[in-house]
């Protein structure tokens, strides 16, 4: 009956300001959560204690820190904090659930800063001096030394929010590929539900893995139970001996994969064994074997160059607008991220793959 707001998941700030703003607007509601969960206008306010490793002494903390006046950017924060509740670890998972996409979206850079961070806000503590004495007015601007940090990709960036709430909630690993798992014949948790209620007894689908457990039998053999998810669920897969041990290096969590699977029924119950898995990159590039291409009146023929200089199985052809389809010579080593790239280009006005 309601959304989930994950546009800021914490809400340290109700929107970006320049340090030069001496009255801070109080935080606004559509962004704030508390530390509980809240339910306002069918949108479901994500709880700061609800985060792992926040608590909620710490979740209170930051909502009383932040009053009627948010945190302006990270040094702000840094000069408001309490070092005894709110310490590395639990600074680094609020970056990691996106509670400080607000002041700073770049999670990376917000990870690379919460140790100095901390460290500034103890030795403010150990001195004794509230900041706005320090410069003689409220809220005077704090400029922090942030360290040289390796950006995340998305697929770390989404792991690390998955790590810290327990769910993909700004996105999903999947979401990279677009249509394109469905171009290639490959299920969803959904799809794979509903072709084995009509009879399906194996189905190829594209997943992230969550978590892998493994397990010994009343026998003594050693099995696994692996959870995959995709953006329609997650779901829990049986992974016989012979299989655990072929496929265990491909099954890490975090993983992104694609997945041969018996199906069965069990009541109403669908139920999933591992047939075999691989990368699900190497899983896609392997099903390609053609790629059509239909240019715009006014081609982008630019999008196209990413192709030339690579070696592979893919025929491509190039349409026109006057609907005169030309085959490029040779055979191209395309990517996922090719096509995608070519989807988004604005002078293609379509991709097709088989």
């Amino acid at each position: 009956t309601g959304r989930l707001q994950i546009g800021m998941v914490a809400g340290f700030a109700s929107e970006r300001r320049p340090a030069s703003n001496r009255n801070p607007r109080p935080a606004s509601s559509e962004y704030a959560s508390g530390a509980t969960f809240i339910v306002k206008d069918k949108t479901i306010h994500y709880a700061l204690a609800a985060i792992k490793g926040v608590g909620i002494s710490a979740a209170e903390e930051v909502v009383a820190l932040r009053g009627d006046r948010p945190f302006r950017d990270l040094g702000e924060l840094a000069s408001r904090i309490t070092p005894r509740l709110l310490n590395k670890r639990v600074m680094e998972r609020l970056v990691m659930a996106g509670a400080l996409d607000s002041i700073e979206k770049d999670r990376a850079r917000a990870m690379a800063a919460v140790a100095g961070m901390v460290s500034f806000a103890q030795r403010q503590e150990k001195k004794g001096t509230a900041t706005g004495d320090l410069f003689g007015i409220e809220d005077a601007p704090i400029t922090l030394k942030i360290p040289p940090f390796t950006p995340w990709t998305e697929t770390e960036r989404l792991q690390h929010e998955y790590e810290a709430v327990g769910s993909f909630l700004t996105g999903h690993p999947l979401d990279e590929y677009g249509s394109l798992l469905r171009d290639v014949k490959m299920w969803n948790w959904k799809g794979l539900q509903e072709a084995t209620r009509a009879g399906a007894e194996e189905a190829l689908v594209a997943a992230t893995v969550l978590k892998r457990e493994e397990k010994r039998s009343k026998a003594g053999k050693k099995f696994g139970i692996l959870t995959l998810s995709d953006q329609t669920g997650q779901y829990e897969v049986l992974v016989f001996s012979d299989n655990l041990e072929k496929y265990r290096s491909k099954m890490e969590p975090g993983a992104r994969v694609a997945a041969k699977l018996w199906t069965s029924l069990e009541g109403d119950e669908v139920r999933v064994r591992l047939k075999y898995v691989k990368p699900l990159e190497e899983a896609v590039i392997e099903s390609l074997t053609a790629l059509k291409v239909q240019m715009k009146p006014e081609p982008d023929v630019g999008a196209l160059m990413a192709l030339t200089g690579t070696h592979g199985d893919v025929a491509v052809s190039i349409t026109d607008e006057d609907g005169i389809e030309v085959e490029m010579p040779g055979r191209y080593g395309v990517t996922p991220a090719m096509i995608q790239a070519l989807r988004a280009s604005p002078g293609i006005r379509s991709v097709a793959v088989s």
